[in-house]
């Protein structure tokens, strides 16, 4: 056979591949969208989602989705996303036949799961039950004092700065000095010293390496209707194109455990911060305590929970309130008699505080708006199904509730973009119902609690002494005007607002 003859057969041979291949992509194409079992909810059109990934928008571009689809969608081949009240109780509730999906592999350390990362029921029970023992009200009130030694020093920042003060920063300084402080049992100095602030970078190259890696992952989550792809981290890929996000997440996990390892050494120092209570809690069903390992594994996700959600809610609070002055001053006014004749030192967890009922829908109506995890927390079907809405959903398929886009429905919130504080005072509708800013059931978050407390007393304590203005733009949404705009990976990756606080 001649050379051209030969060239020519093996043209004939990779084109007739070719042909296949794609003959193959056009029936799974069609086959996933007009047979598949999950065809009848509908899919969106060809995916504006991996520019959303990009820039990390995905929570935005699941509003807009669900607000021109419906309550439910399909945005996989075995992913369905719903945008209902009842969907997220059944989903979320301790009952249903569901589990974390494997997507939460992607935020699994070297040490083990922790018990975000913990996929089994059974595995995430116990460590909650160990865990929780920490978040008792007992060790709340153990911790406030460490708590209030830098909400303090915060406060003596904001007076004594001449130039207007961005809190998507300052708030992130004093909410690490908060973690560090009650769960490590030293302050990350962030508010005193700038070198120390690196942190925050290391945190957020590291959140947008588990984004960026997980690509896979989510680009098959949201409506590409080809087969499954292969998440990024099982590749070579991440360590050439992603190196310095890689560096970061390796850093942070790093100083995270060297924190975790100094704290360990405090073991009988008499200190009853977060890791006494996790050294010394034992599951009350076997009597076993956490193991080093364990205790290692929760350290960089207590660093990224206790920082970056409360820092997020602290922030969009100070935005809205700076360009809602109504409510800026129904908040303040409300803070001012509640402890008039007092001193700020007074100012505290209590019976007073906790009547400062329009404050605390104040944070609830930053939490509604601007959701501190707003994209949806995916969950798998177990074998027997699961019905949802009506849909009898089978064993396998990924489904879920995304905080922003339930947030903003208007079936539960009227005039969602508003910011109106009111409505936790009225709640007209049973909007408590649809309110997931802490995720529901048996994985909601187990430091709400804590987050309330360090949130109410230290807006309480800036309401009192100051007077504050907002300063320009940043940190206002280009689309959604009026709204504190965050890009979502993993955490919330913000900026500003910039206020000007003047003393009372």
């Amino acid at each position: 056979m001649s050379s051209l003859q030969s060239f020519q057969s093996s043209t004939s041979l990779l084109l007739t591949v070719a042909l296949l291949f794609l003959a193959y992509l056009a029936t799974l194409v069609i086959y996933r969208i007009y047979f598949h079992p999950l065809a009848k909810p509908q899919t969106p059109g060809l995916p504006k989602m991996p520019r959303s990934i990009w820039l990390a928008q995905v929570s935005y571009s699941v509003f807009d989705i669900a607000n021109r689809l419906g309550p439910v969608f399909r945005y996989g081949p075995n992913r369905l996303s719903f945008n209902t009240s009842t969907a997220l109780h059944t989903i979320y509730t301790p009952k249903a036949n569901i589990r974390k999906s494997d997507f939460y592999k992607i935020l699994i350390s070297p040490a083990g799961p922790s018990i975000l990362a913990a996929i089994p029921n059974d595995m995430h029970a116990r460590k909650k039950r160990v865990l929780s023992q920490a978040f008792s009200e007992k060790a709340l009130r153990s911790i406030e004092e460490y708590m209030l030694l830098h909400t303090r020093e915060f406060c003596e920042k904001l007076s004594s700065s001449p130039e207007p003060v961005n809190m998507s920063h300052w708030s992130t300084y004093l909410t690490g000095d908060v973690l560090g402080e009650v769960c490590f049992g030293q302050s990350f100095s962030m508010l005193k010293e700038k070198t120390n602030r690196k942190l925050i970078g290391l945190i957020t190259r590291s959140a947008r390496f588990g984004l960026i890696t997980s690509i896979g992952t989510y680009a098959n989550q949201y409506h590409l209707q080809c087969g499954s792809t292969i998440p990024l981290q099982h590749t070579p890929i991440p360590r050439i194109f992603f190196s310095k996000m890689l560096a970061g997440r390796l850093k942070f996990r790093e100083w995270a455990l060297a924190r975790a390892g100094e704290r360990t050494k405090l073991k009988d120092s008499g200190r009853k911060d977060f890791y006494h209570y996790m050294m010394e809690a034992k599951n009350p069903s076997t009597d076993e305590k956490l193991d080093h390992k364990e205790l290692w594994s929760e350290a960089s996700n207590l660093i990224v929970a206790g920082v970056d959600t409360t820092a997020t809610t602290l922030a969009a609070t100070f935005f809205y309130l700076t360009r809602n002055r109504y409510a800026l001053e129904k908040a303040k006014k409300e803070v001012r008699e509640a402890f008039e004749g007092c001193g700020v030192e007074d100012i505290k967890t209590g019976e007073k505080l906790k009547g400062c009922k329009y404050l605390r829908a104040c944070l609830d109506e930053s939490l509604r708006m601007t959701p501190p995890v707003p994209g949806m927390l995916p969950r798998t079907v177990l074998p027997g199904g699961i019905e949802i809405d009506n849909y009898q959903i089978p064993a396998g398929v990924e489904v879920g509730v995304a905080a922003y886009a339930i947030h903003h429905n208007e079936r539960y919130y009227e005039d969602s973009f508003t910011y109106r504080p009111e409505r936790w005072l009225e709640d007209e509708k049973g909007m408590g119902e649809a309110f997931a800013p802490f995720s529901h059931g048996p994985r909601a978050c187990i430091g709400k609690n804590m987050a309330y407390m360090e949130m109410m007393n230290t807006m309480a304590r800036v309401l009192w002494l100051f007077d504050m203005r907002g300063v320009g733009e940043l940190g206002e949404s280009g689309e959604r005007k009026g709204e504190f705009e965050v890009r979502d990976c993993f955490i919330c990756d913000k900026d500003g607002p910039m206020v000007e606080f003047s003393k009372a």
